[in-house]
């Protein structure tokens, strides 16, 4: 009620269907829940990835690289990281990351099925 959705409606979006949920319906289940920007942010990029469409058309290809911020890898230290995208490419590891993925790392190439 507080974000002027139906329980129907909501329940659908609690679900993961998001095809189709308007920015404004967005806002106004972040405001109902009272979530901090961080979650806000994260309700929106749940909503994208679950079917919402978007600027970049499935035909264009995938960032090659990854972007500066993700020298966060370099201080996680006490375990291996590793950073993917959606065709499961390995972008960028930390130290553990490679000892434990070289091989992977070194040759990316998946043998024929």
């Amino acid at each position: 009620m507080l974000a002027g959705v139906s329980g129907e409606y909501y329940t659908r979006l609690e679900r993961g269907n998001l095809g189709g949920v308007s920015d404004t319906v967005l806002d106004a289940v972040a405001n109902a829940l009272q979530l901090d920007e961080a979650e806000r942010d994260h309700l929106f990029d749940l909503a994208r990835t679950a079917g919402r469409p978007t600027r970049r058309s499935p035909k264009q290809s995938m960032p090659k690289t990854v972007r500066p911020w993700s020298n966060l890898l370099d201080a996680m230290t006490g375990a291996p990281a590793l950073v993917r995208n959606a065709r499961l490419d390995i972008l960028a590891v930390n130290a553990l990351g490679y000892a434990l993925y070289s091989e992977v790392v070194v040759n990316p190439v998946r043998p024929a099925a």
